[in-house]
């Protein structure tokens, strides 16, 4: 007589396979998700050290966030700080984020566009810090939400090359026809805490385009693949594309007030990566790390990290 399992005997072993499924998906998940976040955090550290070899030719000046250049067609006449560091790093795989969607890989162009939209340093605002977040009482607020009702202002490390005579400056209508340098390392005051590249929705961040309040500033390209995540609009700031929270003071998210401010469209707080000025990359709390904010003695309210002046 032959031996064979059982019916039983089958159903248990089929019981075990799937309580073990169970328990080791979720790790495999977040081995995954780990993984993913330290490439990300390994593609920063090596688009800040690219920007550090460029300020070493440069006189020790950072890169400009976008410069007129009427053959940079991929980004209609402009060249993005990543066109300047490409000599440092040849090769555009480095900036694919990990928990972004893949570039498409029959379009050149368009996957350069892409490639810039994901990651993105602060733009200088003609290097008065005219930028700031208005004080909004709305539910969509950054200020609300990092600012407690009162204006913050913020300025960037990068300048801009933009010649009106030639034309205009075209859309980018944060340039306002004007050319500002860039910073240089020892103007710095905050070198390990300034922001130089994070995870953002665009090349500048959108500090330029929208100056007023570019945390509460969707970005929605025309047609849709030119968007950071290949469909729908994005917040374009510096992102928290890890570990997202529910926004308080809000409560829990829902559809129309969601987490994650990157592929989606909520106000963000979790976890994001960024490299500071002195090309040091890392990890922090969205809201109690990158954008604490200090009241100076003259009464001003900064985002520390967007400081460069410091005084805190």
């Amino acid at each position: 007589m032959r031996k064979a399992f059982t019916l039983i005997e089958l159903l248990v072993v089929i019981a075990i396979i799937a309580i073990l499924a169970a328990i080791l998906f979720p790790v495999f998940a977040q081995a995954k998700a780990a993984a993913k976040q330290t490439q990300n955090l390994s593609n920063l550290k090596n688009l800040g050290t690219a920007t550090l070899i460029y300020m070493s030719d440069s006189d020790d000046f950072f890169p400009l966030v976008q410069r007129e250049e009427p053959t940079s067609t991929a980004f209609f006449g402009l060249a993005p700080w990543q066109v300047a560091c490409q000599p440092y790093i040849k090769s555009l795989g480095i900036f694919q984020h990990p928990l972004g969607p893949n570039v498409p890989a029959n379009d050149a162009a368009l996957a350069a566009w892409r490639y810039a939209t994901m990651y993105g340093s602060m733009a200088r605002a003609n290097g008065q810090g005219l930028n700031y977040y208005e004080a909004s009482t709305s539910v969509g607020s950054f200020a609300r939400r990092v600012c407690g009702n009162t204006p913050c202002r913020y300025d960037g490390i990068m300048g801009r090359g933009c010649n009106p005579a030639v034309t205009g400056c075209g859309w980018y209508g944060g340039g306002n026809g004007a050319v500002v340098p860039s910073l240089s390392a020892t103007a710095i005051s905050n070198s390990a805490d300034q922001l130089m590249l994070s995870e953002g929705g665009f090349w500048d961040l959108f500090s330029l385009l929208a100056p007023g309040n570019p945390c509460t500033y969707i970005v929605t390209w025309s047609p849709a693949q030119y968007n950071a995540n290949g469909s729908g609009g994005v917040m374009s700031c510096p992102g928290a594309r890890r570990n997202p929270k529910p926004q308080a003071p809000d409560g829990a998210c829902s559809p129309a007030n969601l987490c994650d401010g990157f592929l989606n469209t909520g106000i963000q707080n979790g976890q994001t990566t960024y490299v500071a000025s002195d090309g040091h990359a890392i990890s922090r709390d969205y809201r109690g790390g990158l954008m604490k904010s200090t009241i100076l003695p003259d009464g001003t309210k900064v985002i520390n990290s967007m400081w460069p002046a410091g005084g805190f």
